[in-house]
């Protein structure tokens, strides 16, 4: 069975695709997510799309926004 940090290890060297659904409340928590995903080191995104409110935060992820710089 695989633990967290099995994930950690993985997807920090291989990278992942984020995708988010729109609705503009839930870019307060896809910044908090991506916060997150800072801490423990996960932010080797490869593709990153979205709709509505998560097409923006989507388009700053792509131009190297940190989470921090997002909700500033």
């Amino acid at each position: 069975m695989q633990t967290f940090g099995d994930y950690i290890k993985f997807y920090g060297k291989n990278g992942f695709c984020l995708a988010m659904a729109p609705g503009f409340f839930r870019k307060f928590a896809y910044v908090g997510a991506l916060s997150a995903l800072e801490e423990v080191g996960l932010m080797k995104i490869l593709t990153c799309a979205g709709a509505s409110a998560g097409a923006i935060v989507s388009a700053f992820v792509g131009a190297g926004f940190s989470a921090k710089e997002m909700s500033a």
